[in-house]
């Protein structure tokens, strides 16, 4: 079933992290070439750091990928690091000349905004089916741990990362004192019967993006576009999200790890 030297699909009790990329879209309208080139960028960032998190790419393509980790902390720390790659990253300078997509900086300098972020999203349980795919040659899952993680993804704003309590809980000391958390208070979550807290989390050094994705959150973003559907088997039952919907300030901030106020 697996090539030699191919990376084993996690099993058991694992994280799934969904992605996507938003702005993408606005720069479709604006150059679909450039959209083209810039995309690229961002799938090739995901790809290269996703083998020394070990990482497993369960699906995706243009910034939307399902990904799966067997151990929490590296998926944090993943979607963390990914986050600052994109902002290294040579955007075109027509990219950067995007309003969403400037070049920000905090009062100390550090760059928290540049060019496309993706919206990350993850949850932390044990799927309940798994489905070896012989078309693309991967691993599927499917169950209420993946459907929170999709709808959870739908949460977040670019360049934010979203998490349940489930996967907040599993992380370590260690973990935890690398970044700042924030509640984002509870949600009613589609197809999900029980309300669900769900909480942001940064490194220390992109803190300032904080406030930036709340100014965000106070408008309408599109979260999980229309071409969502060209992943296959993203649209089923268990992953189904709302292509588009109004955000609502942060509340319930919580103190970050090191004891000081996130925002």
């Amino acid at each position: 079933m697996y090539s030699p030297g191919s990376p084993r699909p996690p099993a058991g009790c694992v994280t799934c992290v969904f992605t996507n990329c938003p702005g993408h879209l606005s720069l479709r309208e604006f150059d679909l070439g450039l959209a083209k080139e810039e995309i690229w960028k961002v799938d090739r960032s995901i790809r290269s750091l996703l083998g020394g998190y070990q990482g497993y790419e369960s699906k995706g393509h243009a910034g939307k990928f399902m990904l799966m980790f067997q151990d929490t902390d590296s998926a944090v720390a993943f979607s963390m690091q990914l986050q600052r790659k994109l902002l290294d990253e040579q955007w075109d300078q027509k990219t950067l000349q995007q309003p969403a997509l400037t070049e920000q900086k905090d009062e100390a300098g550090n760059v928290y905004n540049r060019g496309l972020s993706v919206s990350v999203g993850m949850c932390t349980g044990v799927p309940v089916m798994f489905y070896f795919s012989p078309v693309n040659g991967q691993m599927d899952y499917f169950g209420p741990v993946v459907n929170r993680a999709a709808r959870i993804a739908g949460k977040a704003v670019p360049g934010q990362i979203c998490l349940s309590m489930s996967t907040l809980d599993a992380l370590s000391d260690e973990m935890r004192d690398t970044h700042c958390a924030h509640s984002l208070g509870s949600f009613t979550l589609k197809g999900i019967d029980e309300t669900h807290e769900v909480f942001q989390v940064l490194p220390f050094d992109l803190t300032a993006r904080f406030q930036w994705c709340e100014r965000m959150r106070s408008g309408t973003w599109t979260t999980l576009d229309e071409t969502l559907s060209q992943i296959p088997g993203v649209m089923t039952s268990e992953h189904q999200y709302s292509d588009r919907m109004p955000w609502s300030p942060t509340t319930d901030l919580s103190v970050c790890s090191d004891g000081s106020q996130g925002s």
